[in-house]
């Protein structure tokens, strides 16, 4: 009975910040390619999907340049709060090319 008390005692807290709603501002979007392209296109169309679901703004910005790196430097660097997205297209989020990889 002790034990439950204590688990209670320190999980209860925790919970209020679970509860929090997300996101509380803008969700920025980050897109590889420049304007107007079908990545773009995607993103945008996407970005909808996510604005009805979640109830708040998602703007898309467009960071072309080598080769989604820009774009994926600047998601790496964004603050830990949720308020910032990758488009899936930015490569260099999955390793591929900043890893050498074994020729088969």
């Amino acid at each position: 009975m002790r034990l439950i008390a204590l688990v209670s005692a320190l999980v209860l807290p925790f919970g209020a910040a679970l509860a929090q709603d997300y996101p509380i501002r803008p969700v920025t979007m980050l897109v590889p390619f420049a304007a107007g392209g079908p990545t773009d296109t995607i993103a945008r169309l996407t970005a909808a999907g996510m604005a009805k679901s979640l109830g708040q703004q998602i703007v898309v910005e467009n960071a072309p340049g080598a080769g989604g790196t820009i774009a994926t430097t600047r998601a790496s660097r964004a603050q830990p709060d949720g308020s910032h997205a990758a488009d899936p297209s930015c490569r260099p989020l999955d390793g591929r090319h900043t890893v050498p990889q074994p020729q088969l």
